[in-house]
C-alpha cells in the first residue's frame, strides 16, 4: 500500500519534533466532557505510524469534568507534538464553529478530524489517507467506522458508506447520497478544503457541510478500510440530545436546510436540482416527530426565500420523499 519503504515508518510519538518542525498532517480533535474517552482517542493518534511529521491539535470547549486535566497530562509528555486550547467559556453554545479554533492554527498540508469520544483503530490510517488524497488529487477522503457504545462494545454495524474498493465520487453522487458518506472521525481534508471550511462555516454546518465543501475541488474518496470507531449513546453529545428532544431535532433539521441552501450557492447551476432533492428530503424527518407543527416548520424552511414555482417543486419533492419513507414502514 505504501509507496515508501515501510522501514521508514515511525510512531508519531517517536518523531523528534521541535518547535520548528513543519508537519505534513495536522490532527484536529474537538472535545467536551469526554473524560471517559479522551485517553483512548489520544492513544489512537499516538500509535499512528507515518513517514512524515504530525502535529496534534486539541481543542477543549470548557469541559466541566476532568477532561482538561487528562489532556494536559498528555501535553506535558509530548510538548512539541500536542498543542492544546482549553477554553474558559463554552463556545459551541454561543454559536461558534469550534473546528475553526484548530483550523486557524493548523500548519499541515492535510488535516485529519476526530472528536474526543471517537478513536482510531488502524496505525496506518494517516499514511493511507495521505496516499489516497495524493493519488486521486481530491480534497477529502474517509472510510466506514465501526460503531461502539460507551463501554467500547461493538454494535455490529458500520457508520458511513461501505464500499468493496476505494472509489471517488462526484458532487452529484454525494448529493444523491444525502450529502453524507463519511463519519466525522474518518475524515481527512486537504488545506484548500480546510480554508473553505473556515470561510463558509457558518452558514454551512454539520458533517454534511464539511463533506460537500471538501468535495468541491475534485470529488470525495471513500476507502473500504474500517480505520476508526464511532461511539454512540454518549451522554450530552449532540446526537444523543437530538434523539431525546424533538425541538432540538427540528431546529437541527432547519439549520441543515439553511446549510444546504448556502452550499447550493457555491456550486454551478447544473447542481441545483440535486441540492433541491437533498433539501426536500429533509422533510422526511417529519415522520419521526410527534406534532404536525414540526413538519410545518420544516416545510417553511424548505420554501423560504424561494420563487413560487421553485417552492411548489420543492414541496412536491418533499411530500414525495416523505410518502416513500412512510410506505417503507408498512
Amino acid at each position: 500500500m505504501f509507496s515508501q519503504d515501510e522501514n521508514s515508518l515511525m510512531y508519531v510519538k517517536d518523531w523528534q519534533a521541535s518547535e520548528t518542525t513543519k508537519p505534513l498532517v495536522s490532527i484536529s480533535c474537538t472535545t467536551y466532557n469526554h473524560e471517559k474517552y479522551i485517553a483512548k482517542c489520544l492513544e489512537g493518534f499516538l500509535m499512528q505510524k507515518t513517514t512524515f511529521p504530525v502535529e496534534i491539535l486539541i481543542y477543549d470547549d470548557a469541559s466541566t469534568d476532568s477532561n482538561p486535566k487528562i489532556i494536559k497530562s498528555y501535553q506535558r509528555k509530548y510538548p512539541n507534538l500536542i498543542k492544546v486550547i482549553l477554553q474558559k467559556e463554552n463556545q459551541f453554545r454561543q454559536g461558534h464553529n469550534v473546528n475553526k479554533f484548530n483550523f486557524n492554527r493548523a500548519q499541515g498540508k492535510f488535516i485529519a478530524l476526530c472528536h474526543g469520544d471517537d478513536y482510531w483503530l488502524d496505525p496506518f490510517k494517516l499514511e493511507t489517507q495521505v496516499e489516497l488524497l495524493e493519488k486521486f488529487d481530491a480534497g477529502i477522503v474517509g472510510h466506514p467506522a465501526k460503531m461502539v457504545d460507551v463501554n467500547n462494545k461493538e454494535i455490529g454495524k458500520l457508520s458511513g458508506k461501505v464500499v468493496s474498493q476505494t472509489c471517488k465520487y462526484s458532487i452529484k453522487e454525494l448529493l444523491e447520497h444525502g450529502g453524507h458518506m463519511l463519519p466525522f472521525g474518518s475524515i481527512m481534508i486537504d488545506r484548500k478544503a480546510m480554508l473553505d471550511l473556515v470561510e463558509y462555516m457558518p452558514p454551512v454546518k454539520y458533517h454534511t457541510g464539511i463533506q460537500l465543501l471538501g468535495c468541491r475541488r475534485n470529488g470525495i474518496v471513500v476507502s473500504p478500510k474500517v480505520m476508526s470507531a464511532y461511539r454512540i449513546q454518549v451522554p450530552g453529545s449532540t446526537t444523543e440530545l437530538m434523539l431525546l428532544d424533538n425541538k432540538k431535532k427540528v431546529l437541527t433539521t432547519i439549520e441543515r436546510i439553511e446549510s444546504l441552501k448556502a452550499l447550493r450557492g457555491l456550486y454551478p447551476e447544473k447542481y441545483r436540482r440535486y441540492f433541491g432533492k437533498a433539501i426536500s428530503d429533509q422533510f422526511a424527518t417529519w415522520y419521526s416527530f410527534r406534532f404536525p407543527l414540526y413538519g410545518v416548520r420544516i416545510l417553511g424552511a424548505i420554501v423560504k426565500n424561494e420563487s413560487l414555482f421553485y417552492s411548489i417543486t420543492l414541496m412536491f419533492r418533499a411530500f414525495l420523499s416523505s410518502g416513500k419513507k412512510a410506505f417503507k414502514k408498512f
